[in-house]
């Protein structure tokens, strides 16, 4: 797989990844909209995102 194809499918993954999220939202929610979709969806990347760093992927080793 050259290295174009490994980037071009991570986005897909990473899109399709976002729209589980999303569905998995809307049926806990139903009567939610475009935008009450998209706040919870962000909290759960943030909380994804904070942590992975504190799992030290980004953190200066202590010696």
């Amino acid at each position: 797989m050259t290295k174009e194809q490994w980037v071009l499918t991570a986005l897909r993954w990473h899109e399709l990844a976002g729209e589980m999220a999303r569905l998995g939202i809307r049926r806990q929610h139903p009567e939610a909209g475009a935008k009450e979709v998209e706040r919870p969806l962000h909290s759960r990347l943030e909380l994804a995102c904070a942590a992975s760093l504190n799992q030290g992927a980004l953190r200066p080793k202590h010696t």
